[in-house]
């Protein structure tokens, strides 16, 4: 084990004070460690194969939380702040100091939006889920990270100038108790599998889709995305399950999020939603779908389907036009069209849109203003998320939301919570969904519906 100590100081003359990091690699006991002890921990996961994503990050014990839970906000501590939650956060945002480093998040801000949060303030009257009790909103301010670099094998333990010395001790010691102990945590032990049932019967899903021919038909929409939920008793810390699952499903937008004890968000997402670095904005939808089967004509199969490619296309053309909107004139451009990427049950078609930021819209006004991504609801916009409320029976809650990060130089990214899985109470709820265009097959959108997460829940027909 290499260990440093390197002071920096901040480039903000309103924080003094000095960062500290420390160059160390934690193993996965430590690791577990940390986000099983920590209030509010966070597990940023790229995954375990790093040619598709390069750095974890874990953080915990945030100095401030922002939550909305069913249009209720609360500020814990009780802040002198504008009550607005938006431009709360844009203060918030300009008291985090930063550091020059090239990782992608040393402190700064984490946090979470559900589906249903965008919602309401785009129509009229959104379902919540009643069964989850996953807050609206959660943001909090980190002030410490621990970074894997997985192409440098090398690890980062980094601490704010606002991080509190009693919790920087209680993170050391954490660290250093699991290690003298060589404990084995129970990541490591057999969780017990879910028995997931679907909710709604292949009638009802049929009857939904029929619908949204209807609409196609009349011109109300070119493209719905249409889901399916699933649920499972599970009386057991999701935690365990976490780990398990992420070596069988293995994405670079993966993330655990600890709300409270029996409170969990476990994700598995594949996509990124937003993502800005020194004002350049980029976007990569996923619209497009195969079974990986490991036959060699699938890839070209998929990647030459008009249906697909369609697809595909209206959604790039929503969120160019999405980008546009905190974007320098003439600034968003499509640089990849149905470029194929491969994971270990599916193949998908993945565009890239990239524009320039305007110097008066922030990372977090870009991110609202184009939340929730156009790859998870259809086109147009609003329309699609009338009928998705319309017909889907029951809120989204997280599924289709999404995780981000700001960190204090003003890198940002995100992911579309899809391949999600809820634990709240003694329940998990996952989601399973796909675009519905006009020349779709009911039974075969049925089923696709059920193969993006057939390696979460083990149903395939």
């Amino acid at each position: 084990m290499k260990n440093f100590e390197t002071a920096y100081q901040t480039n903000q003359t309103k924080h003094p004070a000095k960062w500290l990091q420390k160059e160390i690699i934690l193993n996965d006991e430590q690791c577990h460690a940390l986000l099983a002890s920590l209030p509010h921990s966070i597990f940023l996961d790229s995954g375990v194969d790093e040619s598709k994503g390069r750095f974890n990050i874990i953080s915990g014990s945030p100095l401030f939380t922002h939550t909305i839970n069913k249009a209720e906000l609360s500020h814990t501590p009780n802040l002198v702040k504008p009550s607005n939650i938006h431009e709360s956060l844009n203060y918030e945002q300009q008291e985090i100091p930063s550091i020059f480093s090239d990782l992608p998040f040393t402190a700064g801000l984490i946090g979470y939006s559900s589906y249903e949060y965008g919602a309401l303030s785009i129509i009229e009257a959104p379902q919540l889920m009643e069964e989850s009790k996953l807050p609206l909103l959660y943001i909090g301010e980190y002030t410490w990270s621990y970074i894997h670099d997985k192409k440098q094998k090398r690890g980062y333990l980094t601490y704010s100038p606002r991080c509190p010395l009693d919790l920087r001790d209680k993170i050391e010691n954490i660290i250093s108790d699991t290690h003298e102990k060589n404990a084995t945590y129970k990541h490591k032990q057999q969780t017990n599998k879910p028995n997931w049932q679907k909710t709604i019967s292949y009638q009802r899903y049929s009857e939904a889709f029929e619908q949204i021919q209807s609409y196609i038909i009349a011109g109300d929409c070119y493209q719905v995305n249409l889901t399916q939920r699933f649920e499972a008793d599970f009386d057991d810390p999701s935690l365990p399950l976490y780990f398990h699952l992420r070596e069988k499903v293995d994405t670079p937008y993966s993330a655990f999020i600890s709300f409270s004890d029996d409170q969990q968000l476990l994700s598995f997402s594949p996509e990124q939603f937003i993502g800005i670095k020194n004002k350049e904005i980029n976007t990569k939808p996923i619209k497009g779908t195969a079974q990986n089967t490991n036959k060699a004509e699938a890839p070209q199969k998929l990647q030459e389907s008009t249906k697909n490619q369609a697809e595909n296309l209206m959604i790039v053309d929503l969120l160019r036009n999405d980008l546009s909107k905190v974007c320098e004139l003439g600034s968003v451009k499509v640089e990849k069209l149905f470029e194929l990427e491969t994971f270990k049950n599916v193949h998908h078609l993945i565009s890239h849109i990239k524009g320039r930021l305007r110097k008066d819209i922030n990372e977090l006004d870009a991110f609202f203003a184009c939340f929730p991504g156009g790859s998870i609801t259809g086109a147009p916009k609003i329309r699609s998320m009338e009928i998705i409320n319309e017909l889907e029976g029951s809120g989204r809650d997280a599924y289709c939301g999404s995780i981000f990060y700001l960190n204090g130089n003003g890198n940002f990214d995100s992911n579309i919570l899809i391949r999600t899985i809820v634990h709240s109470g003694n329940k998990l709820h996952c989601w399973g969904g796909g675009g519905i265009v006009h020349d779709s097959n009911c039974k075969e959108e049925y089923l696709e519906s059920l193969t993006k997460v057939s390696n979460l829940t083990g149903i395939s027909e």
